[in-house]
Parts: C-alpha cells; sequence; structure tokens
C-alpha cells in the first residue's frame, strides 16, 4: 500500500503529462473539475471513476462531455497509460481496491493538499513495545486493542493514512456507546479552541447542565469564544484564557493556524497556566482534553479531582509518542477500576483518543 508521505502535485502534474487522468470518486471529483475550470483543460481525463452504478453514464460537467466508469472496466486501461487522482478523504479503501485491480499509479488529493508540517510529525516514532503491551492488558474491548495495534504500526511504517480505521460522522467526544447526558453535570473543556466544543455540550445536553470550566490560551481564540459564544449561556460557562497545566505557572506558546493548532513550545508568546484541582470546586461529571501535548502535565494537576470524583474523560493520546502508553498508565494508575478504550477520528494521526468510564 503506498504511503503518501513524499507525494507533491509537482509529482502528479509531471506524470499527468505524460498519460491520461483518471478522476477515482465522483462527487469529489466533480469539485476539482470546477476548481479547475479558470485553467482550462489542464489534464488529458480520460474518464471519471466510481463504484456508484447509478453514476456510471455520460454526464456533461462545465460544458465537457465526460464518461463514469467502474474501476474494473477502466483498470486495463490505467495500467497501461494512466494515473490515477483519488478524490476525497477515504484514501485506503480506494487504494486497497486500485491495488487488488493491479493498479499502482495513483495519487492522492487529500494529501496532497496537507500542510507538510503535518507529514513530518509522522515520521521516525520511537515507540515502547514493552509499555504498549501492558497498556493493551488493561483495554476494555478488542476493538480498543484492534485500533492501537493499527495505530502502531501505521506509526512504524511510516503510514499517514488513518481512513481504514477512523470512526466517520460520530462526535469524538460524546458517545452515547460510553455515557448519556450527566444530571446537573459539571464538564472540563481543556483545549476549547473557538468554542466548538461548548457548543457540542450544549446541544449533546440540550442545555441542560451545571457548568461548563472551559480553557483556551491562544489569544484569538480566546477572543472568538468571549464574542461568538459565552454571552449565549451567562454565568454557566466559566472561561479562562490560560493554559492546562501542572500547576501555576508561565510557558511559552506558539501560536497555531488553520492546519495546526497552537502548542507549548520553548519560545513564542508567555502564557499562564493553571491547574484543575485548584480552579474547579465542585464534583466533575466530565473531563475532555486536546491541549497539543500539555495532556501529560494537565492530568497531573487533575489528580486529586480525578481520584475523588472519577468523571469520564475523553483524553488525546496522540500528540506525542509517549502519551500512546504513558497516558493510559497514568489513568489507570489514578483509577484502577475504570473501564478504557480507544478510537481513532481523522484521516491521519490526529485523532486517537483514550475514553476512561466507570
Amino acid at each position: 500500500m503506498k504511503k503518501f508521505l513524499k507525494d507533491t502535485w509537482e509529482d502528479f502534474a509531471l506524470e499527468a503529462s505524460k498519460r491520461k487522468v483518471y478522476l477515482f470518486g465522483f462527487n469529489s471529483a466533480v469539485k476539482i473539475l470546477r476548481q479547475m475550470r479558470p485553467f482550462g483543460n489542464v489534464w488529458n481525463i480520460a474518464c471519471i471513476l466510481d463504484n456508484d452504478h447509478d453514476k456510471q453514464r455520460s454526464i456533461q460537467l462545465f460544458n465537457r462531455q465526460y464518461e463514469v466508469c467502474s474501476p474494473e472496466e477502466s483498470a486495463l486501461r490505467i495500467r497501461e497509460d494512466g494515473v490515477v487522482l483519488i478524490c476525497g478523504t477515504y484514501t485506503y479503501e480506494m487504494a486497497t481496491q486500485l491495488e487488488s485491480l493491479g493498479i499502482s499509479n495513483y495519487y492522492s488529493e487529500f494529501w496532497m493538499n496537507r500542510p507538510l508540517e503535518l507529514k513530518e510529525d509522522i515520521i521516525s516514532q520511537k515507540l515502547d513495545k514493552n509499555k504498549l503491551k501492558e497498556v493493551k492488558m488493561h483495554l476494555s474491548d478488542m476493538d480498543s486493542v484492534n485500533i492501537l495495534d493499527s495505530v502502531i504500526r501505521k506509526r512504524e511504517d511510516g503510514e499517514i493514512d488513518y481512513t481504514d480505521i477512523m470512526n466517520r460522522g460520530k462526535s469524538e467526544y460524546f458517545i452515547d456507546e460510553y455515557w448519556k447526558p450527566f444530571a446537573d453535570g459539571v464538564y472540563i473543556d481543556g483545549g476549547a479552541y473557538d468554542g466548538d466544543t461548548i457548543e457540542e455540550i450544549a446541544f449533546w445536553t440540550r442545555n441542560d447542565f451545571k457548568r461548563i470550566y472551559s480553557f483556551e490560551p491562544q489569544v484569538d481564540k480566546a477572543r472568538q469564544i468571549r464574542d461568538k459564544v459565552l454571552w449565549r449561556y451567562g454565568d454557566k460557562i466559566k472561561f479562562y484564557d490560560m493554559g492546562l497545566w501542572s500547576c501555576n505557572t508561565t510557558l511559552h506558546f506558539t501560536d497555531g493556524n488553520d492546519s495546526v493548532s497552537g502548542k507549548v513550545t520553548d519560545y513564542g508568546a508567555s502564557i499562564s497556566t493553571c491547574f484543575i484541582d485548584e480552579v474547579v470546586n465542585e464534583k466533575v461529571s466530565f473531563i475532555k482534553m486536546d491541549i497539543e501535548g500539555s495532556e501529560v502535565e494537565a492530568l497531573k494537576g487533575a489528580r486529586q479531582t480525578i481520584c475523588r470524583d472519577k468523571p469520564c474523560m475523553a483524553i488525546c493520546i496522540y500528540h506525542k509518542p509517549s502519551h500512546l502508553w504513558e497516558i493510559p498508565m497514568m489513568v489507570h494508575e489514578m483509577v484502577p477500576e475504570y473501564k478504557l478504550h480507544i478510537r481513532h477520528y481523522g484521516a491521519s494521526m490526529y485523532g486517537t483518543i483514550l475514553y476512561a468510564v466507570i
């Protein structure tokens, strides 16, 4: 299976200049063709590929006629003189199908559009196999074990496509399989970003919650939360434009962008931090942490709360290689009776989450 790690649009353009182009995935292909309209016929497009029989016909798009065919029907022509552009997010299944047809000359529009920094983080990740083996002993279901095994294999192989293990169309944090809205619930939103989790909690609970403690140190995101979110909920939201850590201190923080969230670094602007055990003085129902690598320190600062209240938790474990084993083992040590589950969200390595449930 192709890893997509080093593919670029330059590579694809070179292949497309010599071969006929087959766009795989009708709906996303239409979007690409729409974007290409101002540039004319850049590629020699032979066919659009799709597995949906109802779409397999001759169709006019943007003043040009295209044939929509099945991959099986076009496989011989592609192998002889074609290059496939996989269109859309779910590249693993589509690449697997192409490989089964003997087609290896393909590229992914989704992965070529990913920023370089998102790809580089995936390379050279050393994993502690003994500690990961111990983690698997504490997981509560085989799906979690299988997902962790897949994550380990992908990281070792430098594989960037995780769509084969990705949970699709579901909330990352509020999963009916594990928990229901808590009566008079108190929620901790670690890593508020633009307020999206606040809105999700409100929707999930139908606004029936006691309090949300929300933390976001990035200046522009904090301003966005104040301007667009907080006014709707009054004193039910306690918002802190601070980072979560194991103590009150000052750290350096680099702001993120639309693709990469901000994180604690050795340089950048100074931010203040606080810790959950000091800030929250009421029984906690639920803790979510997506704080770009600060999860371990933040859990240390929440030890008293976690051991006392045993809240349900959803903690990201993908920001650092060691978090795959360090965070599950830390949570298990704090509350041995937690049932631990692992699921993955997102098309790349960014999205592995640990769930702790009583």
